[in-house]
């Protein structure tokens, strides 16, 4: 019992060989063709044998492999009794633990969650909030939200959708703003890991630098916070359009000076690298990316 392999590897191992094709048995268990040519992998590499023949897209089982398929049902009954889950072909359950941009979470995460568990109600969520590439190795975190260049190391990252940063104030405020330099002698309300915004303000706009004092800037770690002092008219606000839609429409922000900033950085969703994936955490990550083509 002590060798008996993962539940994903496993019914990864038995799509693909009832199907003979890595892309199909990812279509039946809704995941990534890589992700279940991983969990096959990490099954060969558990019972030391190679339990397909590759050839080019198509695939066929070795002497190994025809011998695991025969003695497949009562691993997975072990493996059932073990776990007290059922392990149906295409069930998707577990643990998953996910490190979220607290603003991206609750503005464009959250609303989609449920769809997302409605398709994988076996999946037990837990969502952390990160704003820093962190050391998946020094964590149990399964994926996360990253935002940036696609640098993180010891992660693989693939791209969501890109940015677009535009310029907010209250109506009162905006009312008295006619040119950039009026713009850059108020007070900025700034998101913390982004402080070369204004700067970028000013050059998209080719503005000179203002000839009266500016005011202090004001720093804040997350973007819901921002939008909120910015709405109480305390300043100017430089925010991803996508966080403001509501208030825009609502006519609580307005936008100023056609500034409309289309960013270099992206959202990506990360995952360790020399970590198997999890099926859960598998399907997550194709989930994500089929939600963000239409972002």
């Amino acid at each position: 019992m002590r060798r008996l392999p993962s539940m994903t590897a496993l019914l990864a191992f038995e799509a693909a060989a009832n199907q003979a094709s890595f892309t199909k048995a990812a279509q039946q268990l809704s995941l990534t063709q890589s992700a279940v040519s991983k969990q096959v992998q990490a099954l060969e590499r558990h019972l030391g044998r190679r339990l397909f023949e590759r050839r080019g897209k198509a695939i066929a089982l070795t002497l190994a492999g025809e011998q695991l398929m025969r003695q497949l049902p009562g691993w997975l009954s072990a493996g059932e009794r073990l776990c007290g889950q059922p392990a149906g072909r295409g069930s998707v359950g577990g643990p998953l633990k996910l490190a979220v941009l607290p603003t991206f979470g609750t503005q464009w995460l959250a609303p989609r969650l449920g769809e997302f568990l409605a398709q994988y109600p076996r999946i037990e969520l837990t969502l952390e909030s990160r704003v820093l590439p962190f050391d998946f190795a020094a964590t149990d975190f399964d994926a996360a939200i990253h935002y940036g260049q696609p640098e993180w190391p010891g992660a693989q990252l693939q791209r969501l959708f890109g940015e677009v940063t535009v310029a907010v104030a209250a109506p009162a405020v905006a009312a008295g703003i006619k040119t950039p330099q009026d713009a850059l002698r108020q007070r900025w309300v700034l998101q913390t890991t982004r402080a070369q915004a204004v700067a970028d303000f000013q050059s998209f706009l080719k503005a000179p630098a203002p000839a009266a004092a500016t005011l202090p800037p004001l720093h804040v770690e997350q973007f819901a916070t921002l939008v909120r002092i910015v709405g109480s008219g305390a300043g100017i606000g430089l925010v991803p359009e996508r966080w403001v839609q509501d208030e825009l429409a609502a006519g609580r922000l307005v936008t100023l000076l056609g500034y409309a900033r289309t960013e270099g950085a992206a959202y990506h969703v990360a995952t360790p690298t020399g970590r198997a994936a999890s099926l859960a955490c598998a399907a997550f990550v194709r989930w994500i990316g089929e939600q963000a083509q239409g972002a």
